[in-house]
């Protein structure tokens, strides 16, 4: 019997899609924001320490938020570029919560076991497999659509805001639909591979049913008597693992994007 060292690392894999889509989300919009909200960030009561000061705060919440932790609300610096902080952190407060309900979720439906091994050699085997693998599904088309409500209520946030100039408003939304129009794209990509994830699990669940009889559950891995199964098995697998490779590689080129309006916070003059 053939063990299947590739299924064993990915079995574990973590549920990537909301904690992904939080980093993208965020880095786009509130970059882009900043970018934008130039009013806000050049007006003369607000000098170079307290700039240092939000650029520095708003580093930290988008930090603590890609690790799916709630951020402080309350603002460190007066005027607009505060408030604007304020309103960004609150939209980060909300995604991160979406982003624990869905794992949470996840989770109790058995969705961060859906390669286990372990779990095949049960008295539900197979069929508890595509069952967890159904409410998988359920609870990333639920979620999917999130990201849109929680920016038209950034938007509807600024827009409402008392503490915004008309002038700083403007701005403000345009950075927001700039930045919507980004990640609403950029997020939709990866709830697309999060689907192909899916599909791949469903794959090598039909493997394993198409090859009943020549696999076996042992000390919770998986062992196969033909190598023709193990190679059809680790190919959806290796899937897995490359489009998992991809959401990384798209929250990374967010983040880098977040850093240039950070950077521009700082310096809005460029000098």
């Amino acid at each position: 019997m053939m063990e299947s060292t590739l299924a064993k690392r990915v079995d574990r894999r973590p549920k990537r899609g909301m904690g992904t889509v939080v980093a993208v989300g965020l880095a786009l919009v509130v970059g882009s924001i900043l970018l934008e909200s130039g009013s806000a960030f050049r007006d003369r009561e607000q000098d170079k320490a307290e700039r240092q000061v939000l650029a520095s705060e708003l580093t930290t919440a988008l930090s603590e938020a890609y690790q799916g932790r709630q951020v402080e609300v309350g603002p460190s610096v007066s005027g607009e570029a505060g408030e604007l902080g304020r309103l960004m952190k609150v939209h980060m407060n909300a995604l991160v919560a979406d982003q624990q309900a869905s794992q949470a979720e996840f989770v109790a439906a058995g969705g961060d076991r859906l390669l286990d091994a372990s779990t095949f050699a049960g008295e539900a085997g197979l069929s508890g497999a595509r069952a967890r693998l159904a409410k998988a599904r359920a609870i990333t088309e639920k979620y999917r659509v999130l990201p849109a409500v929680r920016l038209a209520e950034l938007r509807a946030a600024v827009q409402a805001s008392p503490r915004l100039s008309p002038t700083t408003k403007r701005e403000a939304l345009a950075g927001v639909d700039k930045g919507q129009a980004r990640a609403l794209a950029k997020v939709e990509r990866i709830w697309g591979l999060e689907a192909k994830i899916l599909d791949e699990v469903e794959g090598g669940l039909d493997v394993l049913q198409g090859a009943r009889g020549r696999w076996v559950v042992r000390d919770g891995q998986l062992l196969f008597a033909r190598d023709d199964d193990l190679k059809a098995y680790d190919a959806h697998v290796q899937k897995i693992r490359r489009l998992a490779a991809e959401e990384e590689a798209l929250v990374a080129g967010a983040q880098a994007e977040t850093m240039a309006g950070v950077e521009r916070l700082r310096n809005p003059n460029g000098g």
